[in-house]
């Protein structure tokens, strides 16, 4: 588990968190101390019970001490505390910027087939738990950890007979704990299972509510949602139950050793082999060596969480990433060319077998083909969303898969069918294309996507804020505020998927006309669903069973009478009869 973690972290967190154990051993030694002179103050007064007298120049020193090791326990706890607060939080923010910049590393594909509440896991909850830890649960971890190792070693002074019987007892009771803690550990996996079942309900839940609403089925009505309630009911019963049985038994068992210890140190005492003051300071010490025992079952089951996150954390490092080349290359040209591509998103149901094209720099290439014959596949080839099998795909003559990743995202702009916008003002979501973008720009980039007039109509311009995936905007704003977007970036290729597709006539038209403005002196890779928008696409690309089938401008291909000719008549027939 330590490597896992030293690997998670960097060099300057290593420091930070060696900085926090550090600290945080001192202050756990520093809060033994005055108990130590508590004891020694008691023998002291206890003496003449065994017919001695009490040494008061001893007492006054130990009461001294006792004050001063108060004063040095505070410090030590503040200095601990402050490095805590500092540290930990920096560790756990650069833990989270790390894993979601490790997320660039990996094919966009395998990230979205993920949940949101299973993305929201590793940057959220796990260095939650991290945080959770080192803030919370840390300090008195050492503590319990420190107070009965000190007082052992001690006790072993007064009485080694007592202090190994005690001593046993501690050791059968965590014993015991070890042994039955993997049925609490499983408990906990399946609680884990279940909740993340429920998180991800609750998102797809309101995120459809509109439709479960249609059919009637919210609250109870949506079974699997309900099913997955109770079902975490259940666990978390089992959970804490098993929790419960574990510490308690143990707790139990080590509450005992203070009775057999006490017995045990009697029948010492009636033997001659240890004095009363002996016995007496050892019943007074034990009580304090036990208590933090006690505490340490219930933290190690809250550590468990901890370990589970750093397990989660660590195959995630190790998931599979994108290769790409280590520097810039120089690409002159912008043609993208598939050279015998095969692809399958599982490996085995193959979508693309040993394609073929070219997408030649200042044209428009447009794809076309039946539904789900992999068009926008291809668009997510090129962004390297996924990897393809083999053969290659390459830009400018460059295998795309040599270029590093950020320099192949800075030579392509995407519009999607359904473009999304985050909760921010629309100035800032335009700026994702180009950070350092100034307002002309801004305003310049609106205007050729034909949405500046409807920005500046509203109230608060371009500092409106959008509400979370651009809801509060109808769909053709929406598009023509990502048309916006990709004009703003400029990069030299755009691949746009359908971006008409789900538009009515009115806002298709508008859209278009962006579109229009966006693809001037650009390598134009479209996905077309509607043929008479890519009826001039200076060549078309036509795919069916896996491959290329057909090439060729538009009126080429209906000359030649093959499946473009046939899609075109099924949809302009279909036009006629509605």
């Amino acid at each position: 588990m330590k490597e896992k973690l030293m690997t998670l972290l960097s060099e300057i967190d290593k420091k930070s968190l060696k900085k926090i154990l550090i600290w945080g051993f001192l202050s756990a030694v520093a809060k033994a101390l005055p108990y130590m002179f508590i004891i020694m103050s008691a023998a002291e007064l206890i003496k003449p019970l065994a017919g001695g007298t009490i040494n008061q120049k001893m007492l006054i020193i130990y009461c001294i001490m006792m004050i001063a090791s108060y004063i040095i326990m505070y410090i030590f706890s503040m200095k601990s505390w402050i490095t805590i607060s500092y540290d930990a939080a920096s560790i756990v923010k650069n833990g989270r910027n790390s894993t979601l910049s490790s997320f660039n590393s990996f094919p966009v594909g395998k990230i979205l087939e993920k949940d949101t509440n299973e993305i929201t896991g590793y940057v959220v909850d796990d260095h939650e738990n991290f945080l959770l830890v080192i803030s919370d649960i840390l300090d008195p971890i050492l503590h319990s950890i420190v107070m009965p190792v000190l007082g052992f070693i001690a006790m072993l002074f007064i009485s080694w007979q007592l202090d190994l019987i005690a001593l046993a007892v501690a050791v059968l009771s965590f014993a015991i704990y070890f042994a039955m803690q993997k049925k609490s550990a499983k408990a906990g996996e399946e609680l884990n299972e279940i909740n993340d079942k429920v998180n991800a309900g609750v998102l797809e839940y309101v995120k459809n509510i509109h439709l479960l609403k249609g059919f009637n089925m919210t609250g109870d009505s949506f079974v699997r949602f309900s099913e997955n309630l109770k079902q975490l009911k259940n666990r978390s019963i089992e959970k804490q139950t098993a929790v419960g049985t574990l510490i308690g038994s143990c707790s139990m068992i080590l509450t005992l050793g203070i009775p057999i210890t006490a017995v045990a140190g009697l029948l010492l005492w009636y033997a001659g082999s240890i004095s009363i003051t002996a016995y007496i300071v050892f019943l007074i010490a034990l009580p304090k060596i036990y208590t933090p025992l006690t505490t340490e079952f219930a933290l190690m089951d809250q550590l468990r969480y901890l370990f589970d996150s750093i397990d989660h954390l660590y195959d995630l490092s190790r998931s599979e990433k994108l290769s790409e080349g280590s520097k810039t290359l120089p690409v002159k040209k912008y043609d993208v060319e598939f050279k015998n591509v095969t692809f399958a998103y599982d490996d085995k149901n193959y979508v693309l077998q040993n394609m073929s094209f070219k997408a030649e720099m200042n044209k428009m290439t447009a794809l076309v083909g039946h539904s789900g014959c992999g068009k926008s596949t291809v668009l997510q080839l090129i962004s390297r969303f996924y990897d393809n099998q083999s053969g290659s795909i390459s830009i400018g003559g460059v295998d795309s898969k040599k270029l590093p990743y950020s320099q192949l995202l800075d030579m392509i702009s995407i519009v999607f069918q359904e473009s999304y916008l985050f909760n921010d003002t629309i100035k800032n979501n335009m700026k994702l294309a180009k950070s350092n973008a100034t307002d002309e720009e801004i305003i310049a980039a609106a205007k050729k996507a034909g949405c500046h007039e409807w920005i500046t109509s509203l109230e608060k311009k371009y500092d409106t804020v959008i509400s979370e995936s651009g809801s509060s905007v109808s769909g053709g704003e929406r598009q023509r505020i990502a048309v916006a977007r990709a004009i703003l970036k400029d990069a030299p290729i755009i691949l746009l998927d359908e971006a008409t597709a789900s538009l009515d006539i009115e806002n298709e038209s508008l859209v278009q006309q962006s579109i229009n403005e966006l693809v001037k002196g650009k390598t134009i890779i479209i996905v077309a669903h509607h043929l008479n928008t890519i009826k001039n696409a200076d060549k078309i690309v036509v795919i069916d069973d896996k491959k290329v089938v057909e090439e060729g401008t538009h009126t080429q291909l209906m000359e030649k009478k093959g499946l473009y000719n046939e899609l075109w008549k099924k949809q302009f027939n279909a036009v006629e009869h509605s």
